[in-house]
């Protein structure tokens, strides 16, 4: 892998067409760099025209790039002359929980509230039946993560269910099979959380209620 032209080719001989369809979108993360590519956005440009190219050579729709929560993502790495192209089937980084519309003013990330929960015992506490308060919780982050904790809510779970219905209808139908099963198994270990008796929670901030679905 040498050139422009020759990543070109590598990516147009996947066959994108039956890895996800003309209305989903989709969103290339490259890495390397190599002989006429000097920074990643042009490299990750040259891939998605080629892939738009063999959906329009197909006579298909050109499917629309999306920087935010896009249906496929799709990853090249480039390194000594080889290049790795893969659909990535993480999803979201463990720190999105999917419940979080947009960020308040100096919000905290999901993983480092979760942490510091753990670091301050409250699993044993949940159990045990004790309360949380958080006065000042803003959005509600803390409580958010320590009611996920309490009820044994995956902390990937929503996130997952959105990842598993983009799956569904994708042609990655073993893929799709494997992940429903992980995500059955994940949704019966969550349990019923009783609030009255296992927390207090202290009103979120009025401007900050748009920041959390519901």
């Amino acid at each position: 892998m040498d050139s422009v032209e020759e990543l070109y080719d590598a990516v147009s001989k996947v066959e994108w067409t039956e890895h996800f369809d003309s209305d989903q979108t989709f969103l290339v993360d490259y890495a390397g760099r190599m002989r006429g590519i000097d920074n990643t956005h042009f490299g990750a440009l040259k891939v998605k025209d080629a892939i738009v190219d063999q959906f329009r050579a197909k006579g298909e729709l050109r499917p629309n790039i999306a920087k935010q929560e896009p249906d496929v993502r799709i990853n090249v790495f480039i390194t000594k002359g080889r290049v790795r192209i893969s659909l990535d089937l993480s999803g979201e980084s463990l720190h999105k929980r999917g419940y979080r519309r947009e960020g308040g003013m100096a919000p905290l990330k999901e993983n480092l509230a979760a942490a510091l929960l753990i670091r301050a015992g409250w699993p044993a506490m949940a159990a045990a039946g004790k309360p949380l308060m958080d006065p000042m919780c803003g959005s509600g982050t803390f409580l958010i993560e320590a009611a996920m904790m309490a009820s044994d809510t995956a902390p990937g779970l929503i996130t997952l269910a959105l990842w598993f219905a983009n799956v569904e209808a994708t042609q990655c139908r073993a893929c799709g099979v494997k992940f429903g099963m992980l995500q059955s198994y994940a949704e019966k270990q969550v349990k019923p959380l009783p609030l009255a008796k296992s927390m207090v929670t202290m009103a979120s901030q009025k401007r900050y209620l748009n920041a959390v679905k519901t």
